[in-house]
């Protein structure tokens, strides 16, 4: 039998042994060469997408360098202003009282309305004017909530006229807001960009919109005029 084995194997030696070395070799392949150089693409592509990462986060950090800390902060202090993230109600009543004084308007009632009412993404509530004045002032008043840096909206106004010409005046203002944001951002998100048209905006916003501490200041020394 022992002899019968050794011949057979002196026959075909090489055949069984290119087959042993065949086999090893797809062992080592599947077990050891492929799972190594899988390992090796993976950290290949790793090490790609933190270097993407490092220099993207560079360039940003490059980016916010450049900005100039004290106009930004007086564009964002514009912004948040003219349309904050929640109700201002203190800056609107100051607000409107300094309105509707420069406007030669008299406040003899002033209710803030129900809730906040949303539409089409934006918020807003409502305060109800009860003023006296000159009907000659009227359009005074009326230029002077519109061009107020602070988003106003008047939604309706009812008039009466006495003898003597002394306006009586029904306004429902609407201030508007825009709510918290749901997304501030991440890391990994691109700056905003912000166009010419949104620079020339915060430009002209700066230098129209008061600040609430100024706000505070003016009223409580008297009706300064917000809008020179």
């Amino acid at each position: 039998m022992q002899k019968e084995i050794l011949s057979y194997y002196q026959k075909y030696k090489v055949y069984i042994f290119s087959t042993i070395v065949a086999f090893s070799a797809i062992i080592l392949m599947v077990f050891v060469i492929y799972p190594q150089t899988s390992k090796l693409f993976v950290n290949q592509k790793i090490a790609s997408d933190i270097v993407k990462k490092v220099d993207f986060l560079q360039s940003k950090v490059q980016a916010l360098e450049s900005y100039d800390e004290n106009d930004l902060k007086t564009k964002v202090d514009a912004a948040t202003f003219s349309y904050p993230v929640d109700k201002d109600l203190g800056v609107i009543v100051g607000l409107l009282q300094e309105i509707t004084t420069i406007s030669g308007f008299s406040i003899t009632s002033l209710t803030l309305g129900g809730g906040s009412v949303e539409n089409a993404g934006i918020k807003s509530y409502s305060i109800r004017l009860e003023i006296v004045g000159s009907e000659d002032f009227l359009p005074d008043l009326l230029k002077n909530m519109e061009s107020s840096s602070r988003l106003l909206r008047i939604s309706s106004i009812e008039t009466t006229i006495s003898k003597d010409k002394i306006l009586n005046l029904s306004l429902n203002v609407e201030a508007l807001y825009s709510g918290v944001p749901e997304n501030f951002g991440s890391v990994d998100s691109l700056l905003p960009e912000i166009t010419a048209d949104e620079q020339d905006l915060l430009t002209k916003l700066a230098r129209v919109a008061p600040v609430t501490s100024q706000i505070s200041t003016s009223t409580s020394r008297g009706r300064a005029n917000p809008f020179e």
